[in-house]
């Protein structure tokens, strides 16, 4: 997910490591201290580097709204659907605006593009409020608040509602494509009807 900053940070972590340990080796120390240092630090190696991962695989700063609204433009303009290269280039965009923004100074907020189509999915996918049009007549209108509350893009929820729409289809086309070429592909095998 964020192997480049999991990357880093381990890099800086062992150069830490191997000063301390450089360190530890050039100081008088009682004959068996050094390696019962020595022990204590490479066992703690393992569990810090856990520890470091699972902290960068779960934390990332929230965009505010109007990054995701140039997500969401942007996924409207390029229609990714799966394609890792039009990802990528949404990926760079979003870098770029994101950096120039102030949200973040890292100059990759995203590695890369399934870094930013996977983040686009849990964004907007995966919490998915239904809109209006979709929800049971029957509803409350109490339970109908409820849902408007709750959803974390209730604020701009048409753009979300449209980039949805045509992310879904650019998918759809996609593979449309993918099975028309097989389909091709197919009848020029001998042997076929």
């Amino acid at each position: 997910m964020h192997c480049h900053r999991i990357a880093c940070i381990i890099g800086v972590f062992y150069f830490l490591l191997f000063i301390a340990v450089t360190w530890i080796s050039s100081v008088k120390t009682v004959p068996g201290t050094l390696q019962v240092i020595s022990i204590l630090f490479f066992v703690s190696v393992p569990i810090v580097i856990i520890a470091i991962i699972a902290f960068i695989s779960t934390s990332r700063v929230e965009l505010p709204t109007t990054a995701k609204v140039e997500l969401l433009k942007q996924t409207i303009i390029q229609r990714p659907a799966v394609s890792t290269e039009l990802w990528d280039v949404v990926a760079a965009h979003m870098n770029d605006y994101l950096c120039a923004s102030g949200v973040t100074s890292f100059p990759l907020y995203y590695y890369d593009g399934n870094d930013c189509h996977d983040h686009f999915k849990s964004l907007f996918l995966d919490s998915n409020a239904p809109s209006p049009a979709e929800l049971p007549s029957e509803i409350s209108d109490n339970q109908h608040d409820s849902n408007i509350r709750n959803d974390p893009n209730r604020d701009i929820r048409p753009i979300v509602d449209e980039a949805v729409k045509v992310y879904d289809q650019s998918v759809k086309d996609y593979w449309r494509q993918q099975l028309g070429e097989a389909s091709s592909q197919l009848s020029e095998y001998p042997g076929q009807n």
